[in-house]
């Protein structure tokens, strides 16, 4: 077994493990009380990415051969799991499960997961108080979901592509640019895009935006557009304003557009762009690189904020800094 890992400041840890024995694969999700079984002849060969930031503790791994999870998860927590590159359907207590569908495994249950011959499991566990406290005041009611031990939550298409989208830029995160994973408006942002595409896999129970009158519209995006400019600092959500407001994303999409004829996301971007503006134009800023004043404003992804500076301001970010260092 090989193992690698990395640990950065007090509010990130990664590891990556080749192995090549069954019983020490599970044993490599730290945390987790495991039993690995395998049931198809031949050497077994894994590899297993572990990535632990806030409430969240990430897994991506890969196996060679079948086997039979059994165990338990440790805590109050709620684990998500999709089953990618797979050979063949697994089956997830009992009940036969098409690759890259998402699984949920409710607080306290146990697992009981059969894989195909070959697969990758990406999985993610998330403290269940976190996830109830949210979903319930964004207008989900999480308790149906977890009468059920185990669950086959939603089949393959976009919505469970979009959380396997955010979760392999946690790994590619942890495995390239691992600094930028230690900022902590990054890690927030990452939190909040995977509780927020959980979210959308759930019926809401709150009203629709159009049933809202235009005063109500009006207040509600006041009140979170005030919310925001008192806690730039704090580079806020969607899934913060959702929670502040006590209203579901898709009636604040509504109200934003409506109100302002843009999106929150879209605001919310705006005003994070001009406050790393306003940081690369202060004087002496050469001290400090972009990397460090994008990520202090959660830009994780170097490219993506050249662009949407460039698009915003007319000019690269390099370019305001050289500015700000000669005024």
């Amino acid at each position: 077994m090989q193992d690698t890992p990395a640990s950065i400041g007090r509010r990130l840890h990664s590891a990556h493990r080749y192995v090549e024995d069954v019983d020490v694969g599970a044993h490599s999700v730290s945390g987790w009380a495991l039993q690995y079984d395998q049931l198809s002849a031949g050497r077994y060969a894994g590899e297993i990415r572990e990535v632990r930031f806030l409430d969240v503790q990430a897994f991506h791994e890969s196996m060679n051969r079948m086997v039979h999870h059994r165990g338990r998860f440790p805590g109050d927590a709620m684990v998500f799991g999709i089953a990618t590159h797979a050979t063949g359907d697994c089956y997830f207590e009992g009940e036969r499960v098409k690759p890259g569908s998402l699984m949920l495994c409710p607080s306290g249950g146990p697992i009981d997961f059969r894989t195909p011959l070959s697969m990758e499991l990406l999985s993610v566990s998330i403290d269940a108080r976190r996830v109830r406290d949210v979903f319930a005041r964004i207008g989900i009611d999480l308790a149906r979901y977890e009468r059920r031990p185990a669950l086959r939550l939603c089949e393959p298409g976009p919505k469970v592509d979009a959380i396997h989208a955010i979760l392999k830029e946690i790994f590619w995160l942890s495995g390239h640019a691992a600094d930028r994973l230690g900022f902590g408006a990054v890690q927030r942002e990452l939190e909040d895009r995977l509780l927020l595409a959980f979210a959308d896999l759930l019926p809401e129970t709150g009203e629709a935006g159009g049933d809202a009158t235009l005063g109500a519209r009006r207040q509600l995006v006041r009140k979170a557009c005030e919310h925001v400019l008192d806690n730039l600092g704090d580079s806020p959500s969607i899934l913060d304003l959702c929670a502040r407001l006590g209203t579901s994303r898709r009636k604040l999409n509504y109200c934003f557009q409506e109100v302002l004829g843009v999106s929150p996301v879209q605001y919310l971007r705006a005003l994070r762009l001009n406050g790393a503006r306003r940081d690369l134009k202060q004087p002496g800023r050469l001290t400090r690189s972009v990397q460090d004043i994008s990520g202090k404003w959660g830009f994780w992804h170097q490219g993506q904020f050249g662009q949407y500076y460039r698009a915003m301001f007319g000019e690269a970010p390099s370019e305001t800094l050289r500015h700000g260092a000669g005024a």
